[in-house]
C-alpha cells in the first residue's frame, strides 16, 4: 500500500497475507466394528483442515449440539443403539461440514422361539398313539442356522436303534433345513416328524451372530410351546395291547357247566402296562346260591380281585399275567378290556 500528501510526500507500506482460507473442513466417520455385537460401537470421527484448523466437532442430536473432545487429536462417541448419528466439524474461519453414520449392528435381543405340534391327542399326560409333527419358528434378525441346535432324546424304541433314530430326527433340523418364512420378517422355520414308536425329548437352544442366546438366568431354554400337549417329553405308541384268557380246568359238561371252581389266567401283551387302566368290563352273574352271596356280591368280588391282582412280568419282555378265580356257584360271562 502507498499514500501520497498534498506536498508530494509518499509512504508505502507492504502487508503480507498468508492465510486466507477457501476450502471448507474434511468430515469422515468409521465404526469400529459392523458385525453383529451386543457391545457398544464406538465411532470414530476424523476432521481435518489443512489451512486454518479445526474449531470444533459437534454431535448434532435433534437441533442440539454436543460438542466432543477429542484425545490426542481423535474424535470418538460411543453409542448403544441403532439408529443414524449425525456430526459437524467448524473450522477456525467458521466453515462447516456435516456427515452421518448408521448403526445396524447393535443385537441384544433373545431369539424368540416357538415350537407347536400338529397332534395334540394325548392320554395319560405323554402317550400318543400316532405320530406326530412339530413345527419350530424362530424369529431373529441375525439367526444363524448352524446355531440353532435341537436336542433329542430317543429311549426304548419298539424297532430300531435310539441311535440312529436320533440322529435321524436331529438331521431334519439341521443347517440346511431350515427356510424363511414367507410374509414373516427375520422368521426361520423348520420341522422335524416323530414316527417310530419310542419315548422322546425335546429341547432346541439357538445362539444368534451377535452372542444373544434363548437361556433364562438360571441356564434354562426359553421355549413358547403355546397349547402343546406334551411338547418336551412324550411317547408314541402305535400298538394296542394284545389279551389272551386261558382256564387251569376245561372239563365242560353240556357246553358251559363245570363241577368245580375254575382259575382263569389272563396274559396281556403292553409295552407300557404298567401306565395303562385295566377295566373288567361286560361281566355279569346269575342264577347265584342267594344263600351264601348274591349275583351283585360275586361280581364285585369279581372286580376288587382282578384291581388287586399281583401281574406277573415274563422276564424281559412286556407280558404280564394274572389270576382270576371263579369260585361260587353262579353263570358267569366276563370281557376284559386294557387302554394304553
Amino acid at each position: 500500500f502507498a499514500i501520497r500528501d498534498k506536498a508530494g510526500n509518499i509512504t508505502a507500506q507492504t502487508y503480507m497475507v498468508e492465510k486466507i482460507d477457501t476450502d471448507e473442513p474434511e468430515l469422515s466417520l468409521q465404526a469400529n466394528n459392523t458385525n453383529p455385537t451386543q457391545k457398544d460401537v464406538m465411532i470414530t470421527i476424523q476432521a481435518s483442515d489443512t489451512q486454518s484448523g479445526i474449531q470444533k466437532v459437534v454431535y448434532v442430536d435433534a437441533q442440539k449440539e454436543i460438542e466432543i473432545e477429542s484425545v490426542n487429536g481423535v474424535y470418538t462417541m460411543p453409542v448403544g443403539e441403532n439408529g443414524t448419528y449425525n456430526f459437524k466439524v467448524t473450522d477456525c474461519v467458521g466453515r462447516t461440514k456435516e456427515e452421518s453414520i448408521t448403526i445396524r449392528n447393535i443385537d441384544r435381543t433373545k431369539p424368540v422361539i416357538t415350537v407347536s405340534y400338529d397332534n395334540n391327542e394325548v392320554k395319560n399326560g405323554k402317550y400318543f398313539s400316532s405320530g406326530r409333527t412339530a413345527t419350530i419358528q424362530i424369529t431373529e434378525k441375525n439367526f444363524d442356522a448352524g446355531k440353532a441346535a435341537v436336542m433329542i432324546g430317543v429311549t426304548n424304541p419298539k424297532t430300531g436303534d435310539a441311535a440312529t433314530i436320533q440322529q435321524e430326527l436331529q438331521g431334519q433340523a439341521a443347517a440346511e433345513k431350515w427356510s424363511a418364512v414367507a410374509g414373516k420378517e427375520d422368521v426361520y422355520q423348520a420341522t422335524i416328524t416323530f414316527t417310530e414308536e419310542a419315548e422322546y425329548t425335546f429341547d432346541i437352544r439357538c445362539t444368534d451372530l451377535a452372542g444373544n442366546d434363548n437361556l433364562d438366568t438360571e441356564g434354562n431354554t426359553i421355549v413358547d410351546y403355546g397349547a402343546s400337549t406334551a411338547p418336551t417329553a412324550f411317547v408314541i405308541d402305535k400298538t394296542a395291547p394284545v389279551i389272551e384268557v386261558s382256564y387251569d380246568k376245561n372239563d365242560v359238561k353240556n357246553d358251559k357247566y363245570f363241577a368245580t371252581e375254575r382259575t382263569a389266567t389272563i396274559t396281556i401283551t403292553e409295552r407300557y402296562f404298567t401306565d395303562s387302566p385295566l377295566e373288567l368290563s361286560g361281566i355279569t352273574v346269575k342264577n347265584s346260591n342267594a344263600d351264601k352271596k348274591t349275583a351283585e356280591e360275586i361280581r364285585e368280588a369279581l372286580t376288587a380281585q382282578l384291581e388287586k391282582a399281583e401281574w406277573k412280568r415274563k422276564k424281559e419282555t412286556d407280558t404280564y399275567t394274572a389270576e382270576l378265580v371263579f369260585t361260587e356257584d353262579a353263570e358267569y360271562t366276563f370281557d376284559i378290556q386294557c387302554t394304553d
